[in-house]
């Protein structure tokens, strides 16, 4: 899986090369290849598939209920689109316009105004304002009553019909206003003033507030616990009376509906997504996605249930008008008012040659990478190319990372067998006792595509599935089992504890790669095993070139080598000394020796990168012939990386570039697309670049290895600079090489 790695300063970049690709890239924590996954890939491929499959219950060995069961995993939504963390990690740390941003997280998009678009976009929107309940479950119901207040200056209460100017009242600062319903006597809504009432009809209750000198002049609701907001832009408009016969618990319930009612442009005025305070380009970026997606949810009319286009939480979008998180932050809001104004009727369409508004959607955070839209809800990809699984690796730099913060894009929840069983009965009826629970398939971002739950039921062992989209009969969904288990997301990353024999296979396990070194002046591998020992043996000559991978197939990875003089490939299957076990006649004296699993089937065979024309030329076996795959990539005087950079078992190429400190990343297997870019700044002149999943994550990232101290300097994801470990290891001057030694 890894390669040997040239020295930064061993090839010197030419003058004139072609300019350096675009960059606007992301990686994801997901699992790596291991014996435990081949072979439930082997079991995937022979088992009959059944939603439920019954075992003699004699094959059955429950844990005890007090195991302990830790599932962690990563993430904060549903991961379709953009993540918010990802564009502001994309925007802080790799330097993205908000125009590039956008490109990257709703693929082959574009930008246009919103006058530009085929649909219809009313003018103005109708923005619900739903009935909160303590404990911040929404309801789609009527309220009863409102308080208000003017702020700042005066509000003109206008009856049913009646316009600014018209036939209104004047709230002014200082006054209690009310509206409400009064279900006695047959119902009927009053406006007063102080106690006093204004107006009363029991048929009739339309009442619009409108002011001027917006923003400053606003309406606050702040004394409202349902409500507890302010609104500066548009207009207020209170339809009743309406009877809400659709919430359980609330038949027949009758009251009205409290709608804002503004532009687009003030409407994303009024957004509160993310902190003011981010980046510039994530801010736009945010603005543009707010803006298309509440353009194209408004095309769908005014909604029955609510009177309005959109509703004002994040069942939609998180409007909360003159707000900390929006404009109304007295330090930074005027930062979002500049993102707004800055990006003023641009929407996203999806394609440069389309006029269709792309549907933008959008969540806090995620595990590693985006969701193919597919994957999730089920839909038609075809008909959403541009919501596709992207690598995410700014999310983990940015967004919290403490696993008791309720944001935190890594999370922990620890229980025991007991409870997990109390907690799945609802959805896994009879269930009494707990085997194991398994992730045994994953989706193209790495999250679980296939849970299974093996447990004692009726006397019986029952094998339970939780798909993530599309369940057959008898099988339950993964979103089931995140809310009975209360987890954070969809995507689970490991579920480790106790297990039973015969109930499935170990919960998905990530083997953290190691390092080691070759001496070029006496050909003997040095290998760092797990406890800290050093493993020594011969292999080779002195002069040959080092690299490494699973060659045998067997998750463990061994030595190969590259005789320069003679273009040949030594590789030998255990980490132990002899001859080779295979001889490939391959690639032309001079080029640079690589390993990696191109195909994803498990098994690490050769390629070679040749510096002439910056092309890497990739075997799918471990035979002589003809390049499998051919990858123009970079350019002349880059060095050459291979790993997989986003989980998915697929080694990929990369390269760093000596004159600027740049790693440019590609998670495509014909490295079509540059999908990761960062400056790595604890690189000097004289170190070679390593890579290596470190934390057993799932995920190889880089580091570097320093030949005049033996200094090893790893980092567990994309960042510049701080690296989580540095050790020494050797003596100096060594050709360093990673993998997992077994």
């Amino acid at each position: 899986m890894h390669n040997f790695e040239v020295g930064l300063d061993s090839i010197e970049p030419s003058i004139g090369s072609a300019a350096e690709r675009a960059v606007r890239g992301t990686a994801a924590p997901m699992r790596k290849r291991t014996e435990t996954m081949r072979r439930r890939l082997a079991v995937a491929l022979t088992a009959m598939v059944t939603a439920v499959t019954l075992l003699p219950a004699h094959t059955a060995l429950a844990v005890p209920s007090s195991t302990p069961i830790t599932i962690e995993g990563g993430g904060w939504g549903h991961a379709i689109g953009m993540p918010q963390w990802g564009a502001q990690g994309m925007a802080e740390h790799g330097g993205n316009t908000y125009d590039s941003i956008l490109s990257y997280w709703y693929s082959g998009t574009a930008l246009k105004q919103v006058t530009e678009v085929s649909a219809t976009v009313p003018d103005p929107l109708r923005i619900g304002i739903n009935y909160v309940l303590s404990g911040g479950e929404l309801q789609k119901r009527p309220f009863r009553w409102l308080d208000f207040t003017a702020v700042n200056g005066p509000v003109q209460v206008c009856k049913p019909g009646q316009e600014a100017g018209g036939d209104c009242f004047t709230a002014n600062p200082g006054e209690s206003w009310r509206y409400r319903w009064h279900p006695e006597d047959g119902g009927f809504c009053a406006v007063t003033r102080n106690s006093a009432v204004m107006y009363s009809d029991a048929s009739n209750c339309n009442i619009r507030l409108f002011w001027s000198d917006q923003p400053n002049t606003r309406v606050s609701f702040a004394t409202n616990p349902d409500v507890a907001r302010t609104f500066a832009r548009g207009y207020i408009s209170f339809v009743g009376p309406v009877t809400e016969h659709r919430n359980e618990g609330y038949l027949g319930w009758t009251g009205f509906h409290f709608n804002v009612v503004l532009s687009l442009e003030d409407y994303v005025k009024g957004i509160a997504e993310v902190p003011p305070k981010w980046h510039m380009e994530a801010l736009k970026s945010q603005a543009v996605a707010a803006r298309t997606f509440g353009a194209w949810k408004a095309t769908g009319g005014v909604r029955s249930d609510c009177s309005c286009h959109l509703v004002w939480d994040t069942w939609d979008q998180a409007y909360r008008g003159w707000h900390h998180n929006s404009e109304g932050d007295p330090i930074y809001g005027q930062r979002w008012r500049d993102a707004v104004d800055s990006t003023a009727g641009q929407v996203v369409v999806t394609s440069p040659s389309s006029t269709t508004l792309a549907q933008t959607y959008y969540s806090s955070s995620t595990g590693g990478a985006t969701e193919n839209v597919s994957d999730v809800w089920g839909s038609n990809q075809a008909s959403y190319p541009y919501l596709v699984s992207k690598s995410d690796p700014w999310s983990s730099l940015y967004a919290p990372s403490t696993p008791s913060s309720s944001t935190s894009i890594r999370w922990r929840f620890d229980f025991t067998a007991g409870q997990i069983v109390s907690l799945l009965e609802p959805v896994f009826p009879g269930l009494t006792e707990l085997v194991s629970i398994t992730i045994e398939e994953h989706n193209a971002s790495g999250s679980p595509k296939r849970i299974r739950v093996t447990g004692v039921a009726g006397g019986q062992l029952i094998h339970k599935d939780f798909v993530s989209r599309s369940p057959s009969a008898g099988q339950g969904t993964i979103p089931q089992l995140v809310s009975r288990l209360g987890l954070r997301s969809h995507y689970i990353q490991s579920i480790s504890g106790g297990s039973g024999q015969g109930g499935g296979e170990p919960a998905d396990t990530h083997v953290a790669t190691s390092v080691g070194y070759h001496d070029p002046a006496t050909g003997i591998f040095s290998q760092l095993v797990p406890g800290g020992a050093e493993r020594t043996f011969y292999f080779g000559n002195p002069a040959d070139i080092p690299y490494t991978g699973d060659w045998s197939c067997n998750g463990v990875d061994t030595p190969g080598l590259y005789r320069v003089s003679a273009g040949y490939l030594f590789l030998r299957n255990t980490n132990t000394q002899g001859i080779a076990d295979v001889e490939i006649y391959y690639g032309n004296p001079g080029d640079v020796p690589l390993g990696g699993d191109w195909n994803g089937n498990g098994c690490d065979t050769v390629g070679i990168y040749r510096p002439s024309n910056a092309t890497f030329y990739l075997r799918n076996s471990n035979t002589a012939g003809v390049a499998d795959v051919t990858i123009p990539f970079g350019n002349v005087g880059d060095v050459p990386l291979v790993g997989d950079w986003n989980g998915n078992g697929l080694d990929t190429v990369g390269v760093y570039r000596p004159s600027s400190r740049m790693l440019y990343l590609s998670n495509s297997p014909t490295g079509s697309t540059v999908d990761i870019t960062y400056s790595y700044s604890e690189a000097q002149a004289g170190d070679r670049v390593i890579v290596g999943d470190w934390n057993g994550n799932g995920i190889d990232t880089v580091g570097v290895y320093r030949p005049s101290t033996a200094t090893f300097t790893l980092r567990n994801d994309y960042g510049p600079s701080g690296a989580e470990v540095v050790f020494n290891f050797g003596p100096p001057n060594r050709t360093p090489v990673s993998g997992n030694w077994g």
